[in-house]
């Protein structure tokens, strides 16, 4: 009887070793199988938001170069249009103080004088004076049959031509008594009744 009895004990008890095992292995592969969970869960947020982290920086860089763009744009395409304007008021009246006349007019009209000036091209001359014109030394003449009758067996000076040659006909000196060429060779104003540009003294025609 004592003999199965213990029997009986050592079965029970390696029952328990057996039950007690199996759930030793159990639990260890339960927790194994959670933490391959875990990492691959972490693993696949850790790649979303790195994924998601890239894609804003390159669409907000992406959207910078575009306004810069955008902005250089709207630049380059406004600053000609405030120089234009700034340019052509300041030209309008440059030489108001003795003309009417815009600034283009009255270096077209000067670059017309200094030509035939520098060609003596006296005929020409005589249709650009403002007469009644004194010439030297003290010669009037009152329309273009008397300067030209003046001009007879004259020529223009060497330095008077060279001082014409050098004139750029471009921000010429002016004042209320008119517009002046070269070294004051010539000056050119305005008739009060027409407007009209001209001659209103020339100098430098010498005997030959």
């Amino acid at each position: 009887m004592k003999k199965r009895m213990l029997t009986c004990v050592i079965v029970c008890l390696l029952t328990l070793s057996l039950v007690a095992c199996g759930k030793d292995k159990k639990d260890d592969k339960s927790k194994k199988e959670a933490k391959k969970t875990t990492e691959a869960t972490t693993e696949a947020t850790t790649a979303a938001t790195t994924e998601a982290t890239t894609e804003a920086t390159t669409a907000a860089a992406t959207t910078e170069a575009a306004a810069t763009d955008t902005t250089e744009a709207a630049g380059a395409e406004t600053k000609p249009a405030e120089d234009s304007s700034s340019s052509s008021s300041d030209d309008s009246d440059f030489y108001f103080v003795a003309t009417n006349c815009d600034k283009q007019t009255v270096e077209s009209y000067a670059a017309e004088v200094k030509k035939a000036y520098t060609e003596s091209n006296y005929t020409a001359l005589s249709q650009m004076i403002l007469y009644p014109i004194t010439m030297y030394p003290d010669v009037t003449c009152n329309n273009a049959e008397d300067f030209m009758n003046y001009c007879e067996g004259k020529s223009i000076a060497s330095a008077d031509l060279e001082s014409m040659e050098a004139e750029t006909c471009k921000d010429m000196f002016a004042n209320s008594g008119g517009i002046c060429l070269g070294d004051g060779q010539v000056w050119i104003g305005e008739d009060v009744n027409t407007g009209k540009l001209g001659i209103i003294n020339i100098s430098g025609m010498a005997e030959r």
